[in-house]
């Protein structure tokens, strides 16, 4: 055998050539768990993140109201809510001669919620607690009397 390892597997006879493996192989996944879960060093940063409910009918629409706090279903505060905007929901019908033609729904209509938080700013994403917001996720928003889900349209880091 080699002088590193004896006859057994053990780095100079002490400690095995699998326990070591498994060691640092825990070491790694912790690290991992740190990195991933810890929320980084950076200080909190103020940001806005634009949120669209679309097709929702519109006696929903009476709960949506600034100053809510806003929540995801998994519990994390995103934020206040600083603005819901109510736009009808455009939706193709067909016309007498087979052509489709864009309408105004009078049952659906789209909401748009400004909420404003404190987050942490990544190169890479701007994430409220370990809820990371990207542009085009989906999320469940829940707030006072409501539960909707609706797809990220804007994040962006605001000033003081």
């Amino acid at each position: 055998m080699s002088p590193f390892l004896d006859d057994r597997g053990r780095l100079f006879g002490k400690v095995s050539v699998v326990d070591l493996f498994v060691v640092v192989l825990l070491l790694a996944a912790a690290l991992f768990g740190y990195v991933r879960f810890a929320g980084g060093d950076s200080d909190p940063e103020r940001f806005r993140l634009t949120l669209v409910v679309e097709r929702l009918r519109d006696a929903n629409m009476v709960q949506f109201k600034a100053g809510d706090l806003a929540k995801d279903d998994g519990g994390t505060e995103l934020g206040d809510v600083v603005s819901v905007s109510i736009q009808p929901t455009i939706t193709e019908v067909p016309t007498a001669d087979g052509r489709l033609m864009s309408a105004e729904s009078i049952v659906y209509s789209d909401v748009v919620i400004v909420i404003e938080g404190m987050g942490r700013a990544s190169s890479s994403t701007i994430s409220a607690g370990s809820v990371p917001l990207r542009v085009g996720r989906n999320i469940t928003l829940i707030g006072p009397g409501y539960e909707v889900r609706g797809q990220i349209r804007g994040v962006e880091l605001i000033g003081e």
